[in-house]
């Protein structure tokens, strides 16, 4: 029998192997194109669409000098409501970026 100690350690390890199995695929099953980002990646430097940068300015987020780990303070929210130009590829963009580099958006 098993402890419950080692019970979590299998857990965590299923969990681990589980996301790099799909982190640096896309939703589509391909190589995202941001699959070789960290979190100190400038946000500009990621290659993301120029409707992106506008929309991240437009929420204040100041993408030139900004580190990907500081999207943790974007709310989808406030994203969504940003009005004309966000729509689902601009949010799928957002969120695969987010997710290779292990950032968790608010809600």
């Amino acid at each position: 029998m098993i402890t419950f100690k080692e019970y979590e350690q299998a857990a965590n390890i299923v969990e681990i192997y589980l996301t790099q199995g799909v982190r640096g695929f896309g939703k589509d099953g391909k190589v995202s194109k941001f699959v070789n980002i960290n979190l100190n990646t400038k946000i500009l430097s990621t290659n993301i669409s120029g409707r992106l940068v506008n929309i991240l300015l437009g929420i204040g987020v100041n993408v030139y000098d900004t580190e990907i780990h500081e999207l943790q303070n974007v709310s989808v929210s406030e994203f969504q409501r940003f009005g004309r130009g966000v729509g689902v590829g601009m949010f799928e963009e957002l969120i695969d970026l987010c997710f290779q580099a292990g950032v968790k958006l608010r809600p």
